[in-house]
């Protein structure tokens, strides 16, 4: 096993091959984004294979409490935090045959620094079973997100999952915002970094994130420096040509990804700017690109899934280093899961039965 302390030891043609068009947050580009944070020790370990690696991941030593653990987590000093720590999306990258081999390296290096287990943070659900087959999974229900998918070669495919009351409202609200005098653009991160950062606080702080301007260019600087080829940012000025709205997506490969969206409350005149920024230009991006699934995150999923989303649980799984304990499944707070389960299903009728949150499929 090879065991890096900056991604910048690895060429991005070394790392990526193992990163899916699901697996973006956990690409190249994305972690030399996150790897100067300062709360935590970022290293990179890989199973050379002929050519490419078999296996590898990214796992962070966490220093402070700046990241939301579970409440179940043991504290920071105790776990080595694996996979991407943003975008509510983790995969085992790992060839099926190279699965133990990396968890074992996984395992010896947190021992190396001292931690006890290895948690999979918003792990997807073929890698909690992935990783069962080896060593005991402690798991629990960190939450749900949100995609569409089957965008189709135009706005009129998409529209056409919605029940006729539905597209009336959808084609109403492009309406209004056609009619508000806006114009619109595509573009690059790094060409409207400066304008679009004051309305990205703007827009956290509606929603109660203490956030403020040094934070935003901290988390959008480093994005604008080693993903911009990547990013899509939709915006909207007014007559005046002042920007009113922008929403921030990276595309990797057939998905886009929608990262976060800003906007200039006093300026907007209530023609539905959101949806026109965060849903159907993208759509018709998608269309246009030949694009298949539009990711949307965790919040506001009743909003998403009107708007066409399917929703899917995420995970998070903790394993004991030193593989204690026999292969399989153990739930770490049902409870909790039934909290969530029952949340989704109060505001979205749609949910599936019950093979929804099977674990193990």
């Amino acid at each position: 096993m090879q065991v890096h302390g900056s991604l910048r030891e690895i060429p991005e043609s070394s790392w990526n091959p193992l990163v899916l068009a699901t697996d973006f947050y956990q690409s190249h580009q994305w972690l030399l984004t996150q790897e100067a944070a300062d709360w935590a020790s970022a290293s990179y370990l890989s199973i050379p294979g002929a050519d490419t690696p078999t296996a590898q991941a990214v796992a962070y030593a966490l220093t402070t409490c700046r990241y939301a653990l579970p409440h179940w987590s043991p504290n920071e000093q105790d776990v080595l935090l694996v996979g991407g720590r943003t975008g509510y999306h983790n995969r085992l990258l790992a060839q099926p045959h190279a699965c133990r081999s990396i968890l074992e390296g996984l395992s010896e290096h947190a021992a190396s620094q001292g931690r006890c287990w290895l948690l999979f943070d918003h792990f997807d659900h073929r890698s909690v079973a992935a990783v069962a087959g080896h060593t005991e999974v402690r798991v629990a229900l960190r939450g749900t997100a949100a995609k569409v998918r089957g965008i189709g070669g135009s706005f009129d495919d998409y529209l056409a999952r919605f029940s006729s009351s539905r597209r009336r409202r959808i084609r109403a609200e492009r309406r209004a915002f056609s009619q508000a005098g806006y114009s619109c653009a595509e573009g690059r991160l790094a060409d409207v970094l400066e304008e679009a950062a004051p309305l990205i606080v703007a827009t956290l702080a509606k929603y109660g994130s203490q956030v403020g301007p040094a934070d935003v260019a901290a988390f959008l600087v480093p994005q604008a420096q080693f993903a911009d080829a990547e990013s899509v940012v939709f915006t909207c000025r007014d007559q005046a040509g002042a920007l009113v709205g922008c929403s921030v997506c990276f595309r990797w490969g057939d998905h886009l990804y929608a990262r976060v969206a800003g906007f200039n409350y006093p300026r907007l005149v209530g023609a539905f700017e959101y949806f026109e920024l965060v849903y159907y230009r993208p759509v018709e991006y998608m269309a246009r690109h030949s694009l298949s699934t539009l990711h949307l995150g965790k919040a506001s999923i009743a909003t998403k899934a009107s708007r066409g989303a399917e929703v899917y649980p995420l995970w998070s799984a903790l394993v004991p280093v030193g593989f204690l304990g026999r292969p399989g499944v153990k739930l770490l707070d049902p409870g909790g899961d039934d909290r969530i389960r029952a949340s989704v299903s109060s505001v979205i009728d749609s949910v599936p039965a019950s093979t929804f949150w099977i674990i193990n499929d």
